[in-house]
C-alpha cells in the first residue's frame, strides 16, 4: 500500500451479502432469523449495518440490543460489534451523520431518541424492555449451550438475529436452526474464496470453475498447473468435505493444509455441526451406513401391557414409539426360531430424553426393533420392557435376554424388572479379576468412564465391520451426537449441555447406549459358542493334541494333590 493510499476503503458488498441484507431487513421487527456461517464471511457486519441504518434513518424511536458471550466482544477492541458501528458512523459526511451520544455499551440518536445497547450474557439479558431486534453473536459458543438466553430474550422482541459458526449439535443455536428462518453463509459463496471451485466425488472430481482452470491447463490437456507454483501439477483432493455443500477450491485446500485439526475445518469452514465438536463416531462412516443399511420400519406401533397376561399388545400408530423391522406372523408374533437380546437405556421420563430399547437377533447380528419414549417413568418402563421381552420369546422360552444401564434411574428400572416382576433372564455385570472377568450378582451394566468408552468403542467397531446391522436412521444419526470431552471421556453432547438436571449425566437416556448394550449381548453369545464350539474330528491332529493336553492337565492335578496332602497346591 502506497504512502498516500488510505487503509479505509468503501464497503462494497458481494452478491451473497446483498441477499443477506435483504433477508435481514425483511425479518427486522417481525421474526427470528439465523445466520449459520463460515468464518470471515461478514455476517456480523451485515447485522451491524442493518442496526446502524435503522438507528440513523428510522424516524420513529427504535431500540436494539447486541449480545455476545463477553463484554469485550460487544464493545471493546477494533473487532467488536460496537467498533463496526463506530466505523460506519465515523466515516460518513458531516451533513449525513446524526447527532449521537456515545458511551460504554450505548449509542443514542439525539434527534430521534433511538438507541443501540450492548450486553454480555447474564441471567438478566434483554430484560430492560421491548426491543425492535436483538443480535446474539457467536451464539453456539455461549456457556451452558445458550439455553438460558433463549428464555431471557423470547419476550423482549419478535426478532432475534442468531449469528454463529457451529459448535456441535447439542446447543441452542443448533436447536434454533431447525425452527428458524435461515441464511447460510458458506465460504463457497465468496467469489474470491471460490476461485477454482471443484466438487470431489470420492473417486475423482468435477470442475465447476472452468474459467479459472482453463488458463492453467497443461499442454497434454490431462492435468492443471498449480496456481502458486506452475512448475507443478495441482493435486486435486478427492476427499468429500463434510457439510451440505461438499465443495473444494484452491483457497479451501490451502486452509486444510494449514489447520491443526479437522475440527477446525468443520467449525470454521464447512458449517458441519457434527464434525465441529470432536465426534467419537466417524461422520463419513455413519453417512455410509445410513445410505447402505437404513430402511423404513415394517410397522410403527403403540405398545400397551395386557393386565391379565402381562404380554405387550400392539396397535398400529404411525407416530408410535415402537418400530419393528422383522416380519411378524398373523398372530402378531416375531419369528420364534431366534435368540433375542435387548439393550435398554433409562431416563427419568420428564420429556427431555428418551428411555430406549434395542431388540437384536443374536444369531444374525441384526437389529429387529426399537422403542423410544421420553414420557414414561422408570417403573412403568420396566413393566413395558418385560412385556416386550416376553413378546420376543425366541428359542429360549424365557423371553429375550435383557441388559440395561444400571446407573441413575436404572436402579428404579431394576426394582420393577427383577424385584416386582421377577423377570430372571437378565444380564449380570462383570468384574475384572485378573485375566478372566468374573460375573457378579448385580443385574444390569454399570456405567463407568472406562467401561462406557470400551462399550462404545466396541459398538463403533461392530457397526463399521458389519457385525451389528442397524436399520434405524434415528439411531444412526444419534451417533453423531457423541463427542470427546476435554477430560477425554465420551459423552452424549445433550447430557452435558442440558438445562434439565433429569437428563444430565447418568440420568440421560438415548438409543446409542441401548444399541451398544444389544451389540454386547450379541458378541457375548458368539464368544460362548466359539468357546464351546464343535469338537475336533476323531483321529485328526487337533484331536491328538487335545488328548495330550488333557493327559498333561490330569497328571498335574495328581502331582498338586500329592504335594498338598489333600489340598490344592499353588
Amino acid at each position: 500500500m502506497g504512502d498516500n493510499q488510505s487503509p479505509v476503503i468503501p464497503f462494497i458488498s458481494y452478491e451473497y451479502q446483498d441477499e443477506g441484507l435483504v433477508t435481514t431487513f425483511e425479518a427486522l421487527y417481525r421474526e427470528d432469523i439465523l445466520y449459520e456461517k463460515s468464518r470471515d464471511m461478514g455476517a456480523s457486519w451485515l447485522a451491524c449495518l442493518a442496526f446502524a441504518h435503522q438507528f440513523q434513518f428510522e424516524r420513529r424511536r427504535v431500540s436494539f440490543l447486541m449480545v455476545s458471550r463477553k463484554e469485550g466482544l460487544v464493545d471493546g477492541d477494533q473487532d467488536s460489534l460496537f467498533a463496526h458501528i463506530d466505523f460506519v458512523l465515523d466515516h460518513q459526511p458531516a451533513w449525513l451523520a446524526p447527532p449521537i451520544r456515545r458511551k460504554k455499551l450505548t449509542f443514542q440518536n439525539l434527534r430521534t431518541g433511538s438507541v443501540i445497547e450492548g450486553e454480555s450474557t447474564t441471567s438478566n439479558i434483554g430484560r430492560g424492555g421491548r426491543r425492535g431486534a436483538i443480535l446474539i453473536d457467536e451464539f453456539a459458543a455461549f456457556e451452558g449451550g445458550g439455553w438460558p438466553v433463549l428464555g431471557a430474550t423470547r419476550d423482549s422482541t419478535d426478532c432475534r438475529l442468531f449469528n454463529s459458526t457451529p459448535e456441535g449439535a447439542s446447543n441452542a443455536f443448533y436447536a434454533q436452526r431447525n425452527r428458524t428462518r435461515r441464511e447460510r453463509f458458506h465460504w463457497s459463496r465468496h467469489p474470491e474464496k471460490a476461485l477454482g471451485l471443484y466438487r470431489p466425488t470420492g473417486a475423482g472430481f468435477e470442475i465447476l470453475d472452468w474459467d479459472y482452470w482453463r488458463r492453467l491447463r497443461s499442454n497434454d490437456g490431462r492435468s492443471f498447473r498449480h496456481p502458486l507454483d506452475q512448475s507443478k501439477c495441482y493435486p486435486f483432493n478427492c476427499e468429500v468435505p463434510q457439510g451440505e455443500e461438499g465443495l473444494r477450491s484452491v483457497w479451501y485446500d490451502l486452509q486444510c493444509e494449514r489447520t491443526a485439526h479437522d475440527v477446525e475445518i468443520a467449525t470454521q469452514l464447512d458449517i458441519d455441526y457434527y464434525g465441529s465438536s470432536y465426534p467419537f463416531f466417524d461422520g463419513r462412516k455413519l453417512q455410509e451406513l445410513e445410505e447402505k443399511f437404513c430402511t423404513p420400519p415394517r410397522g410403527t406401533y403403540e405398545a400397551d401391557i395386557d393386565p391379565e397376561t402381562g404380554i405387550a399388545t400392539l396397535s398400529l400408530n404411525p407416530k408410535g414409539p415402537f418400530k419393528i423391522w422383522c416380519q411378524f406372523d398373523k398372530q402378531g408374533h416375531p419369528p420364534e426360531d431366534r435368540d433375542y437380546g435387548v439393550g435398554a437405556d433409562v431416563s427419568h421420563g420428564t420429556g427431555n430424553s428418551n428411555s430406549t430399547l434395542s431388540f437384536g437377533d443374536r444369531v444374525t447380528g441384526e437389529k429387529v426393533a426399537e422403542f423410544a419414549s421420553s414420557n414414561v417413568d422408570p417403573i412403568t418402563f420396566g413393566k413395558l420392557a418385560v412385556a416386550l421381552c416376553k413378546l420376543f420369546q425366541g428359542t429360549t422360552g424365557k423371553g429375550a435376554l435383557l441388559c440395561w444401564e444400571a446407573n441413575g434411574p436404572g436402579g428404579s428400572f431394576r426394582k420393577s424388572v427383577v424385584d416386582q416382576l421377577s423377570y430372571r433372564n437378565v444380564w449380570y455385570d462383570t468384574k475384572e479379576d485378573g485375566i478372566t472377568p468374573k460375573v457378579t450378582d448385580r443385574p444390569g451394566w454399570a456405567s463407568r468412564p472406562d467401561s462406557k468408552r470400551t462399550l462404545l468403542t466396541q459398538y463403533r467397531d461392530d457397526l463399521g465391520n458389519g457385525r451389528f446391522l442397524n436399520p434405524s436412521q434415528f439411531a444412526i444419526r444419534e451417533c453423531h451426537e457423541y463427542i470427546f470431552t476435554q477430560s477425554g471421556k465420551v459423552e452424549h453432547s445433550k447430557s452435558i449441555n442440558s438445562i434439565d438436571p433429569s437428563s444430565a449425566g447418568d440420568s440421560h437416556g438415548d438409543m446409542v447406549i441401548a444399541d451398544a448394550l444389544c451389540a454386547m449381548l450379541m458378541r457375548e453369545r458368539k464368544r460362548k459358542l466359539k468357546k464351546g464350539g464343535p469338537k475336533p474330528t476323531p483321529g485328526s491332529f487337533l484331536q491328538r493334541r487335545h488328548d495330550r493336553m488333557q493327559e498333561t492337565r490330569e497328571a498335574r492335578k495328581k502331582k498338586r494333590w500329592k504335594a498338598g496332602k489333600g489340598k490344592v497346591w499353588r
